[in-house]
């Protein structure tokens, strides 16, 4: 699966949705979550949003708590934050428990996607946006290219096959609220 598209297009909806200033949250650092960072960048750059490495929060082996941790010490410092782009969806259902700690509304006030379009987290409320990996294409193809190893179809030539993930949309960025409860719309935050 294309992680440097997946977060590219994670981004790219966040900045549709009127947040300009978007973390990265990754609990790891090793290839998918770099890629999926050098997508966020590559978005936030096309957009011409200034990249503040304040916001990108990648650990270099945490666990969820670290991950919270990290999100709640930029949620009390002056670094500007109204989104998250998590690595999964784990972190992200985990920034939205942070969030809602700090007394800020979820999507209202910072907006969180994950990433996995993880089944287990299909109930929670607000409903998490997040990138689908097309875990069954994926699937699908790994099981043709078995079966034309098996049948000796393969031609030795190199194949490679990318899978294009898709966004799934659901509540949890659906843009910043004004004081007064209403939802800005992108074009009333102001496009880049």
């Amino acid at each position: 699966s294309n992680d440097f598209y997946g977060g590219y297009i994670a981004t790219l909806h966040l900045i549709d949705q009127g947040y300009r200033n978007i973390a990265y949250l990754a609990q790891q650092r090793y290839r998918t979550s770099i890629e999926r960072c050098h997508g966020y960048i590559s978005a936030l750059q096309c957009r011409g949003i200034e990249v503040d490495h304040r916001r990108i929060l990648m650990l270099d082996n945490g666990t969820l708590e670290d991950c919270r941790s990290q999100l709640d010490r930029i949620l009390k410092s002056d670094v500007p934050m109204d989104a998250v782009f998590c690595f999964s969806d784990v972190i992200a259902l985990e920034a939205m428990r942070c969030v809602e700690d700090a007394d800020l509304q979820v999507s209202g006030d910072i907006g969180i996607i994950g990433y996995n379009d993880d089944a287990s987290l299909k109930m929670v409320k607000p409903g998490l946006t997040t990138i689908s990996y097309q875990m069954e294409e994926v699937g699908r193809t790994a099981a043709e290219v078995l079966r034309k190893k098996i049948e000796c179809e393969m031609t030795g030539s190199f194949d490679y096959y990318l899978v294009q993930p898709e966004i799934v949309v659901r509540e949890s960025c659906l843009g910043l609220s004004d004081r007064d409860g209403a939802e800005r719309t992108a074009d009333q935050a102001g496009r880049v």
